[in-house]
């Protein structure tokens, strides 16, 4: 039997452009606004790169680093735009929208954009020398 191994190769198109803006969009608003900016953007631009390279991760793994990086980003967003004195409502609501936006942007790069590749690893068994019955033969030739 023939193990199957899935990896996916995606280009991300829309990513890192909204990771740019996050980046540098929201620091007029104040610092609060620029941190929760800041983390959305280097988290985007990191998950990017991660899951960018060239056929680097199985498809279930990525998603789950992605959810992960996701909450952390949520969660470091509000606890720290809070801490540097934005209010609580308007900075859950700010990262709760960027939250969503990240998460469309993300998802419309890998709709568009993934491409999964299953490949083959043979069976390392050694090949028998000497005769071979002619049934093992048949046998052999069949399940190839």
């Amino acid at each position: 039997m023939h193990a199957q191994f899935p990896e996916v190769s995606l280009k991300f198109r829309v990513s890192p452009i909204l990771a740019l803006v996050f980046l540098t969009a929201f620091w007029p608003f104040g610092i609060a606004y620029g941190v929760v900016g800041t983390i959305f953007g280097m988290g985007l631009l990191g998950l990017s790169a991660a899951l960018g390279l060239p056929k680097s991760i199985d498809p279930m793994f990525g998603l789950i680093l992605a959810l992960m990086a996701f909450g952390a980003q949520f969660l470091g967003a509000v606890f720290l735009s809070i801490e540097l004195g934005g209010a609580q409502v308007p900075m859950v609501l700010t990262t709760a929208a960027l939250w969503f936006i990240q998460l469309a942007a993300f998802g419309l790069d890998l709709h568009f954009f993934a491409e999964t590749h299953v490949r083959q690893v043979e069976r390392s068994m050694p090949k028998r020398g000497g005769r071979r019955s002619a049934f093992a033969a048949e046998v052999e030739r069949t399940a190839a």
